[in-house]
């Protein structure tokens, strides 16, 4: 049972990841939008928002991980 608990956790980091480069996404698709038009406002908001809620998330997996842990997990997902 707790093989499978561990399991989820790294399957949640994972998508966590995968939300989290969503980031950078909205960002290029912002950069494509004259400053402080509709857009650009949306997708930078978008941006704030992602950011926010990896935060929040971020600090649920490091309540179940040791930090050391999950660091290493969430850097193999950016190489």
């Amino acid at each position: 049972m707790m093989r499978a608990k561990k399991g989820g956790i790294y399957l949640a980091l994972h998508a966590l990841v995968l939300f989290y480069s969503l980031s950078a996404l909205c960002s290029k698709k912002a950069a494509s939008y004259p400053v402080a038009s509709r857009g650009w406002l949306l997708f930078y908001g978008a941006v704030i928002l992602i950011l926010g809620l990896y935060a929040v998330f971020w600090q649920q997996i490091i309540k179940r991980l040791p930090l050391s842990t999950a660091k290493i997990k969430r850097s193999e997902e950016r190489f």
